[in-house]
């Protein structure tokens, strides 16, 4: 979102519910639209769209001279975000009891499909993004984008959408994890620990329950 303002300016500030839009300035993939009112651009172009599926729309020559960019989050946390927006989707409620959050969240670790996203960032083996924007730096991160491109940084361009820390009863991350939980993320998101440096281990871990 925060790209695609400095895209076409004029165009006004970017919202994250939108369907597809493909303009002379950028494409942009639909963004929570509930199925029933997808348009047929918007199965063409989707939020987390796998990068095969972007080369085959935008051809080679594009794929190859474009530059490629991808936002990463520390799994760990990731994981607990994933945790709590599934349940506000789906309309799931938690007891007011940091125990109960993290029995569930434990439970939903090892009960749960979680999806890794590799298939965002890697084709045909190779992995695609040239620059990373961490999530933890973002307004570094997106500094550093900005000065390679020379681009203007403009902090009030940078949006703020869904956040989830008021659900976690005051936790912090590592108070979900033991030992098994942390292991589990470490598979799921392997990709994130080896191409994005994050550390293998939550700091603070909790050991109470290995």
């Amino acid at each position: 979102m925060f790209l695609q303002s400095l895209c076409a300016a004029n165009d006004g500030p970017p919202v994250e519910k939108t369907h597809a839009l493909v303009t002379p300035h950028y494409i942009v993939g639909r963004r929570r639209i509930p199925e029933a009112e997808r348009n047929a651009l918007d199965l063409v172009w989707y939020n987390h769209m796998p990068a095969s599926d972007v080369r085959t729309q935008i051809g080679e020559d594009a794929w190859r001279s474009y530059r490629k960019i991808a936002t990463v989050r520390n799994p760990f946390d990731l994981a607990v975000s994933q945790f709590y927006f599934r349940n506000e989707t789906r309309g799931t409620s938690l007891p007011d009891d940091p125990d109960a959050h993290v029995a569930a969240f434990r439970k939903a670790v090892r009960t749960q499909k979680w999806r890794s996203s590799d298939v965002v960032v890697f084709d045909r083996g190779q992995f695609v993004p040239q620059l990373l924007v961490r999530q933890e730096a973002m307004e570094d991160d997106l500094k550093t984008v900005c000065d390679t491109l020379d681009l203007p940084f403009e902090r009030d361009r940078l949006p703020v959408t869904k956040r989830t820390g008021n659900m976690r009863c005051g936790l912090a991350v590592a108070d979900y994890y033991d030992n098994k939980t942390a292991n589990s993320i470490k598979k799921i998101y392997g990709w994130l620990f080896d191409y994005a440096g994050y550390a293998d281990t939550p700091a603070g871990e909790d050991q109470r329950t290995p």
